[in-house]
């Protein structure tokens, strides 16, 4: 069975959320206006001799139109134009299927989560010759988001603060090719990951962590 909807928001003015800083302090902006869109589906599987399946997927387009018409920035300038906020997702999907045997006996469940990559934020980028300035990050935010320059990563004591266009990026995000970064038709996002476990008669077991490490070279505890 199959169900699948469009929506289309469009809201004048419209809010997000700024941050304080480096703090965890946020507060409202708003904006002149925001386009919001997007096509959502599910298809399931009845139960045939034990075996039923479920997926739900989805995309998200989030634009936000300047200037700003309240609230306050502290972090970043405003963007100059049309900027996609960080629910903007090309492509996202949860998988779940479960097989019992016979009525009451034993069953086991596989989940599968696939995510193309949000929208990462106010990433430093490149142009084609200039430096990247990594000073308006703090080594906290160099660290999370695994950001390097050439063979060198930051740690809390030496910060990152330029790097060479063709030697700057990250382990975590996809930082778009110098000069080509744009805020509504080719920003920052957080890598593409694939998340799975299985869960048998009700005994979760955790399999993200080793597919996280072969996709993306970092281990982590995702439970």
């Amino acid at each position: 069975m199959v169900t699948a909807d469009y929506h289309w928001k469009y809201t004048k003015p419209d809010y997000d959320f700024g941050v304080l800083f480096s703090t965890p302090l946020t507060f409202l902006i708003q904006w002149r206006k925001s386009k919001i869109d997007g096509l959502a589906a599910r298809v399931s599987m009845p139960n045939f001799h034990g075996l039923s399946a479920v997926t739900t997927l989805g995309t998200s387009r989030d634009r936000f139109y300047p200037p700003g018409v309240g609230g306050l920035i502290f972090n970043t300038p405003p963007p100059p134009g049309v900027f996609r906020i960080d629910h903007d997702q090309a492509f996202q999907q949860t998988t779940h299927a479960q097989y019992q045997w016979k009525t009451n006996g034993p069953w086991i469940g596989f989940n599968w989560r696939y995510e193309s990559g949000l929208v990462a934020g106010a990433v430093p980028f490149a142009d084609t010759t200039t430096p990247v300035d990594l000073t308006v990050l703090t080594p906290d935010q160099q660290i999370q988001g695994w950001l390097f320059c050439g063979n060198v990563f930051p740690t809390l004591t030496t910060p990152l603060t330029s790097c060479a266009p063709s030697q700057y990026g990250s382990t975590r995000i996809n930082i778009p090719a110098p000069g080509t970064q744009n805020d509504d038709l080719n920003p920052a996002r957080i890598k593409p990951r694939h998340l799975f476990d299985v869960v048998d008669r009700g005994e979760r077991v955790t399999v993200a962590p080793n597919v996280w490490c072969r996709t993306n070279r970092l281990c982590s505890n995702l439970c």
